[in-house]
């Protein structure tokens, strides 16, 4: 039976210039800036440039206008069709002699060759010894390794997509014998299945010294033993003395466990701050990296077209006078959006300060206090969730190092004294420990335990295993030399 009835419910809406503001605050600045270039390409109505003092009046005018006219009539000297299609591409960004200095020199690393492209250049160089058949087969096992060097499918697999897709009836046979003849390109290791093969196949290229030998030994029988350490099982072994198998581990720690990086041509990535954080007379001067504050204006071409097009008759005019409005109001909200983003990334770039003052000062990480997202949120009255995508992915330049900002909060431990500990300085004590341990009989998490007992902290073993897994310390028995 249907029946009427009153229900209350609170609902949290946000505006479509919230939203934006949102995206905003989350954004690094090399995301930031392809986004405000995403924006320009977007939206013709806006520019780079400080605003003009006579687009104000223009501006409040579009604020201000009614649009309630029926039907538009187009300038005859501008054409505004073209921009009604929001899946246009400018004709110029398809133009390398219009791209800024960034996008070029981003564009020649984009068109490097590829360790795949290096390595089919290598293989054409022996075309005279081979078949067609066997280039084609190598070329696609070329393609096949992953950015390592690494051929992580098994050849039945190959020959079987070569048959399906490429159309090649080929035999396991012939797959391996190709494989063999990729694994003869530079670097050497280039086209192993596994890390023990790839360890082989540069051992074997190397001059066959005793030590090298012996390497091959170990890496194709003791393998689990080197990984795990056992030195003592591998000399037992192959009967050998401890300076010997020293020897052999030097021969093995020159390989290359990832031969395909020797070859990238991935761009390297540089940070760059968000913010700039300076000291003087005893205070923290903060300030926004230069290129958070790109500045936007909006175009006076098209401010004057609509002061043009709404003195005329409206009626006639509303298609264009509608576009025009939507393009100035949609720049307008970014231009605000960016202006609010920065004056929230300040605020909160000062609750940081305020509660780490004096590790800004000086640098020192031991007086880094506990910190917690709810604590900057109340000390500048905004939201945890505020604070979270201010400080994701933001870095901080400082006279002594660039710090991504999430590093500056922690929890805290009570000492015996009952002061409160940064869990950032506790894992500062356990890697010193660690430092300064004897390698050839290093500290387990147990005697770390009992060493920062001893300095007044008290926490579970577990605690210990979780901070240095954290800070990606291998366990004692991998931390063991010789």
């Amino acid at each position: 039976m249907l029946k009427q009835r009153l229900q209350h419910k609170l609902l949290q809406n946000l505006s479509p210039q919230q939203i934006q503001l949102i995206r905003l605050l989350e954004l690094p600045i090399t995301q930031l800036e392809q986004r405000i270039k995403e924006e320009l390409e977007q939206n013709p109505a806006l520019e780079e440039g400080i605003e003009k003092e006579d687009t104000t009046e223009y501006q409040e005018e579009v604020e201000n206008s009614l649009l309630d006219v029926d039907s538009a009539n187009k300038r005859e000297d501008f054409d505004i069709d073209p921009f009604l299609d929001d899946d246009e591409i400018p004709s110029y960004k398809t133009y390398t002699n219009n791209l800024s200095d960034e996008e070029k020199t981003q564009q020649v690393i984009e068109n490097g060759a590829s360790l795949q492209q290096q390595l089919i250049e290598q293989l054409n160089l022996l075309n005279g010894n081979l078949s067609s058949k066997n280039i084609q087969i190598a070329e696609y096992l070329i393609g096949s390794l992953d950015e390592e060097g690494y051929l992580r499918r098994d050849i039945e697999s190959i020959t079987d997509e070569l048959a399906f897709r490429q159309g090649v009836q080929v035999t396991d046979a012939e797959v391996l014998q190709s494989l063999k003849l990729v694994q003869t390109l530079e670097p050497s290791g280039i086209g192993a299945r596994d890390l023990i093969e790839c360890l082989l196949l540069q051992l074997n290229r190397k001059k066959q010294t005793v030590e090298t030998k012996r390497a091959i030994v170990i890496v194709q029988e003791f393998f689990e033993e080197l990984a795990t350490k056992r030195f003592e099982k591998i000399i037992k072994k192959l009967r050998i003395t401890q300076e010997e198998l020293l020897q052999t581990l030097k021969e093995i720690t020159q390989l290359n466990p990832k031969p395909g990086l020797s070859l990238s041509n991935s761009a390297a990535q540089f940070i760059i701050p968000d913010f700039i954080i300076e000291t003087a007379d005893n205070k923290v001067i903060i300030s926004l990296h230069d290129r958070n504050t790109t500045p936007l204006t909006i175009s006076k071409e098209y401010t004057d077209l609509f002061k043009e097009y709404n003195s005329k008759d409206k009626n006639k005019n509303t298609e264009a006078i509608q576009f025009i409005k939507q393009k100035i109001t949609e720049g307008q909200w970014f231009m605000e959006a960016l202006r609010h983003r920065n004056i929230v990334m300040i605020d909160v770039m000062k609750g940081i300060v305020g509660f780490q003052h004096d590790f800004f000062l000086d640098g020192d990480i031991s007086s880094l206090k506990p910190m917690i997202l709810k604590d900057v949120a109340d000390l500048i009255g905004a939201d945890i969730s505020t604070i979270s995508r201010v400080v994701n992915s933001k870095y901080a330049q400082t006279n002594f190092g660039t710090f991504l900002l999430k590093e500056l909060f922690s929890d805290s431990i009570q000492n015996d004294e009952g002061t409160e500990i940064s869990t950032k300085e506790i894992k500062r004590l356990v890697k010193e420990l660690v430092d300064t341990e004897n390698k050839k009989s290093p500290y387990n998490d147990d005697q770390l335990l009992v060493l920062l007992n001893k300095k007044g902290i008290q926490m579970s073993r577990r605690t210990i295993t979780k901070y240095r897994e954290q800070m990606s310390i291998p366990t004692a028995r991998i931390r063991r030399e010789l």
